[in-house]
């Protein structure tokens, strides 16, 4: 959302308080279908929030946001790799230790795979880039080592297409989202 401004964008004096005055939308249930969502708006706002106001209300969605971590250690309506990473980036936002998640980091050592890179938590096996993606980014936030560096690296190589371009599953088309989220993942 931000990219299009330029570095050093100074914002009318007016930003900053109404911008911090934005509350944060009802939360939704822990098993909600509609938490997806509600935590990649969350993520936008509070990019928002920390880029043109002092985000006088960042322990309060902190607190919110561990409201919907699940017993399983994950967050999602049924806890699931995709929205455990969105959580973990809006968390980490708000305090960049991200302590208290020993259920979460449990979670996510539980779905690294030899065989996938990482299961999504739900009932596929298969590799996705967008699973990898957000296995590689929450072993990242979380600060817990890759048990299958190498298989995972492979698996995201796999995924290039004749074009250059990386495709979400094999066999698939590339598209620029799995091309962002491979390229994305082999920098992590």
């Amino acid at each position: 959302i931000l990219s299009p401004l330029p570095p050093g964008f100074p914002p009318p004096p007016n930003w900053s308080a109404e911008i911090n005055a934005w509350p944060v939308s009802i939360i939704p249930a822990a098993d909600s279908a509609g938490l997806n969502g509600w935590l990649t708006w969350c993520k936008e706002i509070i990019a928002i929030k920390q880029a043109f106001s002092p985000f006088d209300d960042q322990a309060a969605l902190r607190d919110l946001l561990l409201r919907l971590q699940r017993p399983q250690g994950g967050f999602g309506a049924s806890p699931n790799l995709e929205d455990t990473c969105i959580a973990l980036e809006c968390l980490a936002r708000c305090n960049p230790e991200l302590p208290g998640l020993e259920a979460t980091r449990l979670f996510v050592d539980r779905l690294q795979s030899v065989f996938n890179g990482f299961s999504t938590g739900g009932n596929t096996n298969l590799a996705r880039v967008e699973a990898i993606h957000a296995g590689l980014r929450c072993c990242q936030l979380l600060r817990l080592s890759l048990r299958y560096p190498l298989q995972t690296r492979q698996l995201l190589l796999d995924h290039q297409m004749p074009n250059g371009g990386f495709s979400g599953s094999v066999p698939g088309e590339a598209s620029i989202v799995a091309t962002h989220r491979a390229m994305q993942g082999r920098l992590l």
